[in-house]
């Protein structure tokens, strides 16, 4: 299924970054440890149709979300920023995400970041989301 290689392909990109490293997971559901801060994990959004060609191609839209957390006594906002810089980089440096059958990678938004104070140095969170637009066979999503 394509989703699902843009989804892992994704997770390759963002391996290996400057500030987070290996520290990727996709769909993680569990808060990350503290001694594994900084860390990245990445979410499957909504996928829709938003075009029906001629010649029986659906054009979807994939709604990527990146949350970023991090754990730190000060400039907690340059080490999120730090982070937006580096997902925004990788992700948008190849807008096809080197897939023939994705069509442009574009940036939404970054959401608000969440602050905790319950660990022994404060933790932050944010969302960065992204929209991949690619194209499938009408009648098989892996083609």
């Amino acid at each position: 299924m394509r989703a699902e290689t843009i989804m892992d392909g994704v997770v390759t990109t963002l391996t290996g970054l400057t500030t987070t490293g290996n520290n990727i997971k996709r769909a993680r559901i569990y808060p990350w440890a503290e001694s594994e801060l900084p860390a990245i994990s990445v979410y499957m959004g909504q996928d829709v149709v938003v075009e029906e060609l001629q010649s029986g191609l659906l054009n979807w839209e994939l709604n990527l979300a990146v949350e970023s957390h991090v754990q730190e006594n000060n400039d907690i906002d340059q080490q999120l920023n730090t982070i937006r810089k580096e997902v925004h980089a990788a992700l948008m440096a190849t807008p096809q995400q080197g897939l023939t059958y994705v069509i442009n990678t574009t940036a939404v938004g970054a959401n608000e970041p969440v602050l905790s104070d319950t660990g022994q140095q404060p933790v932050a969170s944010q969302r960065l989301d992204f929209i991949i637009k690619y194209r499938t066979s009408r009648t098989a999503l892996d083609a």
